[in-house]
């Protein structure tokens, strides 16, 4: 089977180490509809943006693995990247795919180092070891490791060459080492001699990891607020980027080509806020989003004139809603704080939003970073009310140790929505303000 023709297959975990605070092996699975709870410090954006770095460090022209460009990293060096509890300089990454007849590729795993030597000192770190193992290849497996070494100075652009040795199944091969191009975390052609079987599982992976930048689709945290009014020159831009930038464009181009987007992400305006939104053109080739109360259809509002839980939630819903129209490609989405801005009363029907999502035919997968009861609590509900199949939800509580590292902990739910687990005083504050409250009446009543 060739690389063009090879099934590919959608991301169902990854595992990180030694990164951020994330000191030991930690492996986030990614169901239809993932959570990430904790308290603030404890690791949960860096959990979710090592997708988005990952997906920006496929193909990219620098020597280097990681693009140290990427909007997911802020500017950080490796250096920045690796958890200070370990002197080691280095980052593991896993990714495993799906495992359904016919897949082609499970597992890819990514050890990042930094040079050794004096010239770490002034170079970008690069690669110099990496290793894919326990790949199944049509039903049978083939473990391949290999170690890079460069064999010429860095460039901040273009291709790095590295040697490769290989080792199938188990036994080491003293083969002639074969230059390897390699663009970011993607091996690209290599020349390996006779070895098809290698040059074959190379292929596969470079097209899963393709496959992995052009549909992990990331939002962070502070979206901006849209444009007034912006010219729509024809299309629209393939990807919205981490604030929310494009969501005006990608809703012009659906209703200009009669599709049904627009209408999903007016449906949760309509039902929960008895608002329609609309793309309106206010001159020729400009638009803009508006907003109007369904009972009084004359009375359009600007959508940034609308407050900001509405302009916050407005790329939130657009990007849920691009995913469910892509669900069967196997689009991944990362979501900072989607209930941003927005009055808590909201929180449960925006769960609701990506419950719906999950029980799609061929669920997108979401990942979410959260701080929201409501957002929880409209979960549980789904699932008691049997809009949400409990194994398509999972919850990690990630917290941070007193000795900075990070951990993780799977919650699941039965078909009553209770959890599995639930770590003790978690969610407890209002009661614990409401019950200081009292105290201080109760005081002041005594006095």
């Amino acid at each position: 089977m060739s690389a063009s023709c090879a099934r590919l297959m959608a991301l169902s975990s990854f595992t990180v180490a030694n990164y951020r605070s994330f000191l030991r092996p930690t492996t986030i699975e990614l169901r239809p509809l993932t959570l990430l709870f904790g308290y603030n410090n404890s690791g949960k954006s860096a959990l979710l943006r090592a997708l988005p770095l990952l997906a920006d460090s496929v193909g990219t022209p620098r020597g280097a693995p990681l693009n140290l460009d990427s909007a997911a990293v802020r500017g950080a060096s490796f250096r920045d990247l690796c958890c200070q509890l370990s002197p080691r300089r280095q980052i593991d990454f896993t990714l495993r795919w799906d495992q359904a007849e016919g897949a082609d590729l499970h597992r890819y795993q990514l050890s990042i180092l930094e040079l050794p030597g004096p010239q770490a000192e002034v170079l970008p770190p690069a690669v110099s070891e990496f290793s894919i193992e326990e790949v199944e290849v049509l039903n049978s497996t083939l473990a391949l490791q290999g170690t890079w070494h460069p064999k010429q100075e860095f460039q901040t652009s273009g291709q790095a060459t590295y040697d490769l040795f290989t080792s199938i199944d188990g036994k080491q091969e003293n083969v002639e080492p074969s230059p390897l191009e390699f663009r970011g975390i993607q091996p690209g052609s290599s020349i390996l001699g006779e070895r098809i079987d290698v040059w074959h599982i190379l292929r596969i992976l470079g097209s899963q990891l393709e496959h992995l930048r052009d549909n992990v689709h990331w939002l962070g945290a502070i979206r901006r607020v849209p444009h007034r009014s912006k010219e729509f020159r024809g299309s629209a831009p393939p990807k919205l980027l981490e604030d929310g930038t494009g969501a005006l464009e990608v809703l012009v181009q659906d209703k200009l080509r009669g599709g049904t987007l627009l209408t999903t992400v007016s449906a949760w305006f309509e039902k929960h806020t008895r608002q329609r939104l609309d793309v309106t053109e206010v001159a020729p080739r400009y638009y803009a989003l508006t907003l109007g109360p369904l009972a009084s259809p004359g009375i359009r509002v600007n959508v940034i004139d609308t407050g900001e839980g509405m302009a916050q939630v407005l790329p939130v819903l657009v990007l849920g809603a691009q995913a469910r129209q892509e669900g069967a490609h196997g689009s991944l989405i990362a979501l900072e704080q989607p209930e941003l801005h927005l009055h808590p009363a909201l929180h449960e029907p925006l769960a609701a939003f990506f419950c719906e999502n999950a029980m799609q035919p061929h669920p997108p997968r979401a990942l979410i970073e959260t701080h929201s009861e409501n957002f929880l609590q409209g979960i549980q509900l789904a699932i008691v009310q049997g809009r949400l199949d409990p194994e398509r939800v999972g919850v990690y509580w990630v917290q941070q140790l007193d000795d900075g590292s990070s951990t993780v902990e799977l919650i699941t739910f039965d078909d009553k929505g209770q959890p599995s687990l639930w770590p003790p005083g978690v969610f407890a504050e209002d009661t614990e303000l409401a019950r200081r409250i009292l105290k201080e009446r109760r005081a002041k009543e005594g006095r």
